[in-house]
């Protein structure tokens, strides 16, 4: 029994690490859906895209992250990102975001 539960414990480590993780922006889309043909473009013409990672750490003052001061520092970065990228921003300060909306009955 317990050579049973090493083998197979051996053998789901041995098949685990053959996975691999492979994720596409835009593999659930269809071929004619405007995104597409705008990741094609930028393909063709810049060599391909990809997404903006910013890191954010705290300095000496704050004691985490999740300090009021730092989430209104953070959220004047999202804001100064959207605008001058557009697109969606997902962040610490959006999960807190909708974990609060989400307590509050929806509201914000």
């Amino acid at each position: 029994m317990l050579s049973s539960f090493v083998g197979l414990t051996l053998l789901a480590v041995g098949l685990a690490s053959q996975l691999q993780n492979i994720g596409y922006l835009v593999d659930n889309l269809p071929k004619d859906h405007p995104i597409q043909k705008n990741f094609v473009y930028f393909d063709d013409q810049f060599g391909g895209s990809n997404p903006l990672e910013l890191s954010i750490s705290v300095g000496p003052d704050a004691k985490s992250l999740l300090d009021l001061e730092v989430l209104k520092e953070i959220e004047k970065v999202e804001n100064q990102v959207s605008s001058l990228f557009g697109g969606q921003i997902i962040s610490l300060l959006t999960l807190i975001k909708n974990i609060n909306q989400a307590q509050n009955q929806g509201d914000i």
